[in-house]
């Protein structure tokens, strides 16, 4: 038996300014997602890597590996500008002889993190 309650008419998406800010609410938590035109890229650079590919970090003293099964465009914060950069982020399935999959299964990667991974390496 389940202690949540399902959302009433209420939780809707509702919109107090349009194509600027809205909010959610579900079982008393809010939760906002605000949306600024003027800092979306105009352009997007393709992904390097898409869902299914096998890839590892790049080398060092121990390496993960395994394959990408989601990929996200989100932005990061630089020293060099005032407005965020907009990257590629993978989740990256660990592979189960992977290093650190006895305590990791998933984990995320930046895109110049990793590198294309072939199984008789």
């Amino acid at each position: 038996m389940s202690n949540i309650d399902p959302p009433s008419r209420t939780d809707r998406l509702q919109s107090s300014a349009p194509h600027r800010e809205r909010q959610a609410a579900w079982h008393n938590r809010e939760l906002t997602l605000v949306y600024n035109s003027g800092e979306f890229p105009d352009a997007i650079q393709q992904p390097k890597y898409t869902i299914g590919d096998r890839c590892r970090w790049i080398p060092m003293t121990t390496t993960d590996w395994g394959t990408i099964i989601g990929q996200v465009f989100a932005p990061v914060e630089t020293s060099q500008s005032l407005s965020p950069q907009w990257i590629w982020f993978y989740l990256v399935l660990l592979d189960p002889d992977s290093p650190s999959r006895p305590w990791v299964i998933t984990d995320w990667a930046e895109e110049n993190d990793l590198e294309q991974f072939q199984a008789s390496e």
